[in-house]
């Protein structure tokens, strides 16, 4: 009697430990680490690199700004005046004000008073 409960007994664990396995799958899948985190990371991963790529545009930019202002004094020439507000020497500056702002907008014009129907008779004097 105790083959058969002891073979009893190493079915009944085998299942519990299939059972236990077929429920820790799920688990894994859609838990707090599963599936669902991995997606959310890919999508991060996909804009992080997206972020990379206009910053190292940005980047290259710069380096071009950077290699200009060391190298042509064009540049730097319009860096000072556009920034700095400098004039070379014989350049005249001209200001122009500009708080006053263009015209305002004439009033569209009304429309003619109507005619009197009929002029009043001239009156005779007595």
């Amino acid at each position: 009697m105790t083959a058969r409960v002891s073979r009893w007994l190493k079915r009944l664990l085998a299942c519990a430990v299939l059972t236990a396995a077929l429920a820790y799958v799920p688990w894994l899948v859609y838990g707090s680490n599963g599936l669902d985190h991995r997606r959310q990371l890919e999508r991060q991963l996909h804009d992080l690199g997206a972020g990379n790529a206009t910053l190292r545009a940005e980047n290259a930019l710069l380096r071009r700004d950077i290699r200009r202002l060391r190298d042509d004094p064009e540049a730097i020439a319009a860096v000072a005046r556009d920034e700095l507000g400098m004039v070379a020497p014989g350049e005249m500056v001209i200001q122009i004000d500009r708080s006053f702002g263009p015209a305002p907008a004439a009033a569209p014009a009304a429309a003619p008073a109507a005619a009197p129907a009929a002029a009043p008779a001239a009156r005779e004097a007595p």
